[in-house]
C-alpha cells in the first residue's frame, strides 16, 4: 500500500502555497500567525514529521491567505485577519519582510504578473 507522508505543523493550517520556482518547496499559513517552508524530500511515513525548512513570524493574527510571485523567485505574499498585506524576501531561507499594506480586509489574495495584490470582497 501507499504511505502518508507527513509535515509537523504548530497551528491548525488556513492556506497551502506551492512555490512555482522550486518543485519541492511548499509553505503553510498558520492560524497563530506563522508561515512554515518545507521541502517534500523531508517527509515522513513514521511517527516523526518532516520538519520545517524556516518558521516565519509573519502576523499578529492568523495568515489566512499566502501565494508566491510568480515571476520572481523567492517573493511571497501573506495576507492576515490583522488586516495586513505582507510581501516577503524568502532568499536563503532567512526571510524579511520587504513591503507591508493595511487594505483594511484581506479574504484571498493573489499575485499575479500584472497586479501586486487583489482583494477578494465575494464574502459580502
Amino acid at each position: 500500500g501507499q504511505s502518508c507522508h507527513k509535515w509537523s505543523v504548530e497551528a491548525d493550517v488556513e492556506s497551502l502555497a506551492c512555490d512555482p520556482h522550486n518543485e519541492h518547496t511548499f509553505v503553510v499559513s498558520l492560524e497563530n500567525g506563522t508561515v512554515q517552508a518545507f521541502d517534500r524530500r523531508t517527509a515522513s511515513s513514521h511517527s516523526n514529521c518532516g520538519q520545517p525548512m524556516f518558521t516565519l513570524h509573519a502576523h499578529d493574527k492568523a495568515v489566512s491567505s499566502i501565494s508566491f510571485t510568480p515571476s520572481t523567485p523567492n517573493l511571497l505574499a501573506t495576507g492576515s485577519t490583522d488586516n495586513t498585506v505582507k510581501l516577503w524576501d524568502l532568499s536563503n531561507n532567512q526571510p524579511s519582510c520587504v513591503a507591508s499594506l493595511n487594505p483594511n480586509l484581506v479574504c484571498t489574495l493573489k499575485v499575479k504578473p500584472s497586479f501586486i495584490f487583489r482583494r477578494d470582497y465575494s464574502d459580502y
